[in-house]
């Protein structure tokens, strides 16, 4: 539905990025597509998460889309300087350690306007020295 509405109603606002070229779009689970890029060859430039339910302090290490495995494989599919982003209810220390435990630089935004508790962690891959 919403590679309909990009290529339909909402095209002009996504520039129509779905239909380039370079993209690829799939429509499968997350962690099976998060696995499938940790063991190919290409590297990714980035990797976003928006989903309903974001990390949180309870989240487990074995979590499939937040978890310790989780974060190693986003870091290994992304080339160096490769973002993954990850929204989230509220800003928890305990991800943002999971994270720097893989690998990634760790910083934080707070997108909506008004409202503190939102963030958008932003995990950045070091580039090669």
């Amino acid at each position: 539905m919403i590679v309909g509405w990009c290529r339909g109603p909402i095209a002009d606002l996504t520039a129509r990025a779905v239909d380039d070229p370079r993209v690829t779009v799939a429509i499968i689970d997350f962690s099976d597509a998060l696995r499938a890029a940790a063991g190919s060859a290409h590297r990714l430039d980035a990797i976003v998460i928006d989903l309903y339910v974001g990390p949180d302090n309870d989240t487990r290490a074995a979590d499939p889309l937040y978890g310790t495995r989780a974060c190693e494989q986003a870091f290994t599919s992304l080339r160096p300087g490769g973002v993954f982003a990850i929204w989230a209810e509220a800003y928890h220390e305990s991800y943002a350690k999971r994270l720097a435990a893989a690998g990634f630089s760790v910083t934080y935004e707070r997108p909506a306007k008004g409202n503190r508790r939102f963030v958008v962690y932003l995990a950045t891959k070091p580039s090669r020295g």
